[in-house]
């Protein structure tokens, strides 16, 4: 056991899958931050596994901020690797020691991630293998990439359920921008690894499940309140993105197509059009300040 390596998973409502997920995590030590559950996450976990170290949180702190808690609690315990697991994601054995060995001998990854399988153990995970550009890739050709520990892929993102992370990597690049609640942190946080010097690696040998496939994927409605949460992290993600150099020339080009919508719809009599592209214009305006800074401070190595 390498009690230098810290298994940290953030959780909110957790029940259907923390049993699995826990039982998952042997070997190494295990932080939880729960963010402010109503259900029975905190009294379970405290009863069945009492050497988990559980941190309630009063509030739904969001993904990116509950995980630099526990990444926080884990260095102070002189955890020097960190391994990022949500909480519908189950662990195969030897997953951690493998990438853990992996990233010892190839210090250029920042982050190392396994196989992500879906809940049925049997193929990847869709979004995953998009992730990895390999649509329709199943388990069989998995076991062909088998052989040893140091067969790898290298990407330019893959999703946080499954992240080892290195103290180094952290020290110079920074945690999880807190400008993210959910969802953008982990595209954010790659772009960043990569404009450090910093690879984004796979390592099929190592694997775990992503038990996430009974989710129904919702779209917001043009222009309420889920609709400017969702434009907000596209708006992070794109314009916050530090490998991309011309920005200031997208944030623009964003703009005057929001300003021609509102034109086109106001001489057609569509007020009522007019005045959502309008509010969208204004809320990419007040969020402009916000991504100049997180790109000013992203862009500064880190000190942590």
């Amino acid at each position: 056991m390498e009690n230098n390596c810290h298994i940290i998973i953030v959780t909110y409502n957790a029940m259907p899958w923390i049993e699995k997920c826990l039982a998952s995590c042997t070997g190494y030590p295990v932080v939880v931050i729960d963010n402010a559950s109503t259900d029975a996450t905190i009294s379970y976990i405290e009863r069945q596994y009492q050497n988990t170290r559980v941190l309630p949180q009063n509030t739904n702190t969001g993904f990116g901020m509950a995980n630099n808690i526990g990444i926080a609690f884990a260095q102070a315990q002189g955890a020097t690797s960190f391994f990022l697991l949500n909480q519908d994601a189950y662990l195969f054995p030897e997953t951690i020691s493998i990438l853990l060995k992996f990233q010892k001998e190839n210090e250029d990854y920042g982050i190392v991630s396994p196989i992500h399988l879906d809940g049925s153990g049997q193929q990847f995970d869709k979004k995953f293998a998009a992730y990895v550009n390999a649509p329709g890739i199943d388990a069989a050709a998995v076991k062909l990439l088998e052989d040893t520990a140091e067969t790898h892929m290298s990407v330019p993102f893959v999703n946080a359920a499954g992240w080892m992370l290195s103290q180094e990597a952290i020290k110079k690049v920074g945690l999880f921008d807190p400008l993210f609640f959910m969802y953008g942190e982990d595209d954010n946080m790659c772009q960043r690894m990569r404009y450090h010097g910093y690879q984004i690696g796979v390592v099929p040998s190592a694997k775990m499940i992503h038990d996430r496939a009974s989710r129904v994927a919702t779209v917001a409605a043009p222009f309420t309140t889920a609709h400017y949460k969702e434009a907000r992290n596209l708006y992070l993600r794109k314009f916050a993105d530090i490998t991309n150099s011309d920005y200031e020339k997208d944030l623009c080009n964003t703009k005057r197509d929001l300003k021609k919508r509102v034109k086109e719809n106001a001489i057609r009599f569509r007020f009522s059009k007019a005045f959502n592209f309008y509010k969208q214009l204004q809320f990419l305006e007040k969020l402009q300040p916000e991504i100049v800074q997180s790109r000013k401070r992203n862009i500064t190595i880190q000190h942590t």
